[in-house]
């Protein structure tokens, strides 16, 4: 406890502590140790933190569609030569978790001695969710030069592999994911809006809103 005195709110704590694999507690919902839940997770490259969190965006819309936990990335802070952070570092935890608790695992999940080895060893072949056989060019200024596909292709092409624990995908800073107009979409695409904010590593005040 007395290592994370320094950082602000519970969430940031636990997520630090989580992070660093000091944290066993399992909880109710089996944090840890579910046989049962699928995950996935994407490859980050070094890009700028706002593209790195308009990627995540994408990655938590995946997860929400095929109702799978997304398994974090690293992430970068700075320049796009910077060395690797966790999520701490580049967004405000307390808020983050107020909207997606429960719904994503810290970059070392897969490290930790409870994971059940069917689903560390359960990963896929890494798939693109973008080819040339379906997307359209999105004119959005927040995301120039990606390509818009829908959920109902998503889930065309990943919702059947129920077997697979762990779907891995690689960058996904080139994809935006539409939702439908419907009453799930909807709520989900508000927490889209409201949970990405900007904060350092302690997590001393939170910063601007990340548009997108």
């Amino acid at each position: 406890m007395v290592h994370n005195t320094w950082i602000v709110g519970k969430a940031a704590k636990v997520y630090r502590f989580r992070e660093n694999l000091l944290w066993i507690y399992d909880g109710y919902d089996r944090y840890y140790t579910s046989s049962s839940r699928l995950y996935m997770t994407y490859t980050n490259r070094p890009l700028t933190e706002n593209l790195e969190i308009l990627t995540l965006k994408t990655a938590m819309t995946i997860g929400h569609l095929l109702n799978r936990t997304v398994i974090l990335p690293r992430f970068h802070r700075g320049s796009k030569s910077a060395s690797e952070c966790p999520l701490n570092s580049i967004l405000h935890l307390r808020t983050f978790d107020s909207h997606f608790a429960g719904l994503y695992r810290e970059s070392s999940f897969l490290q930790h001695p409870k994971v059940p080895n069917a689903v560390k060893s359960g990963l896929s072949k890494t798939f693109a969710v973008v080819n040339h056989d379906f997307g359209t060019t999105n004119s959005s200024s927040l995301y120039r030069n990606a390509t818009a596909v829908t959920g109902a292709v998503i889930w065309s092409k990943f919702g059947n592999m129920a077997d697979i624990k762990v779907l891995v995908f690689g960058s996904l800073c080139n994809v935006h994911v539409l939702l439908e107009n419907n009453s799930r979409d909807i709520a989900f695409s508000k927490k889209l809006r409201e949970a990405f904010y900007r904060a350092d590593y302690k997590q001393l005040t939170r910063g601007k809103l990340v548009a997108g």
